[in-house]
């Protein structure tokens, strides 16, 4: 595939050529500006020339991923270069990378991969990843990227991530207000108390949400498989509804716990 290089080009290019460089061109700094080891991104780089920032975002990871896929089947990658970076990259987040209850900090370092500085154990970050790690999960069905994506996932306990006034916000006169919505963060240096800030109301925090319903669906499903037992008529279709009925009844109480 040709590409546009020189001014000239780009002056007489179609739109569907301008908006291919474009695509394309955002699609680099995802593949460049990154540790092909543990597939760590830059927050930010300098659109000119090199630069020294060791930064990576989570959230630069999580768009990434979706990138990577995107590119594959552009044809601007191949599928096996587009595969171990991928997979490079969910093996570092599961088995490498400091994280507590399933969640991440907003920032690490390129080259060690440990936690930049004091930064926090970030929930939106954590989300903007996730939700990348969905992305390939789908993407790369039977294959060990799907395996790594699921265990990423199903360790999240989004649960913990809520507020509740009477351990994470003391006596804060707008506490009750703040119950049950999702925190924007937790830092180890204090432990007992996740941050009393909130992603309630409408904001990029509500993409949250669907990752958290998500998360309480997973548990219950696995519960509903309990419950699939014969009875006396040998009715499989019997069973399999009971095994249907439990885990609706448990999601339901599970999903409503989460939202409100």
């Amino acid at each position: 595939v040709h590409r546009l290089t020189t001014a000239q080009e780009i002056l007489k290019a179609t739109d569907g050529q301008i908006y291919d460089l474009l695509q394309r061109s955002a699609f680099e700094f995802f593949w460049k500006e990154a540790n092909t080891k543990n597939g760590l991104i830059k927050d930010a780089c300098y659109a000119f020339g090199g630069d020294g920032m060791q930064g990576a975002s989570i959230a630069s990871v999580g768009f990434g991923l979706s990138a990577i896929c995107v590119a594959q089947q552009r044809g601007w990658i191949t599928r096996d270069q587009a595969y171990e970076r991928v997979l490079n990259t969910l093996k570092f987040f599961r088995d490498e990378a400091e994280q507590h209850r399933g969640f991440y900090y907003h920032f690490y370092e390129m080259d060690t991969g440990y936690r930049s500085g004091d930064c926090e154990l970030s929930s939106i970050d954590t989300g903007l990843f996730l939700y990348g790690v969905i992305t390939v999960k789908e993407f790369y069905k039977g294959t060990e990227v799907e395996e790594a994506a699921k265990t990423i996932l199903e360790r999240v306990e989004w649960d913990w991530m809520q507020l509740n006034p009477s351990t994470s916000l003391g006596t804060s006169p707008s506490a009750s207000q703040r119950t049950g919505f999702l925190s924007m963060g937790w830092k180890p240096e204090k432990p007992d108390a996740l941050f009393p800030y909130t992603w309630g109301g409408y904001n990029e925090g509500m993409m949250l949400y669907p990752l958290a319903i998500c998360g309480v669906c997973i548990v219950t499903s696995i519960i509903g498989t309990f419950f699939v037992k014969l009875g006396a008529s040998k009715n499989i279709m019997g069973a399999l509804y009971k095994g249907l009925i439990a885990s609706s009844v448990l999601s339901a109480g599970g999903i409503y716990f989460v939202t409100n």
